[in-house]
């Protein structure tokens, strides 16, 4: 599982100052799918009017890495 917190560049410095950015996340999962490895994503923290709003756009950015499933 790789995390996803959201994939506002901006908010990502907020909640995650110290963490790999959004593109870094999706592109390591292709690049674990790529090698054979199945992948799921883990979208959390989900805080409510911070990042709820982009639980879609995650799950679809993940879908099109082809992570295999989330949470």
């Amino acid at each position: 599982m790789v995390s996803m917190t959201t994939l506002d560049p901006q908010l990502r410095r907020t909640l995650e100052p110290r963490a790999a950015g959004p593109r870094t996340r999706l592109n390591a999962i292709r690049a674990l799918t790529d090698a054979g490895i199945p992948v799921g994503v883990l979208v959390a923290p989900l805080i409510p009017m911070v990042n709820d709003r982009e639980l879609e756009s995650i799950l679809e950015a993940s879908a099109t890495a082809v992570a295999r499933s989330a949470s």
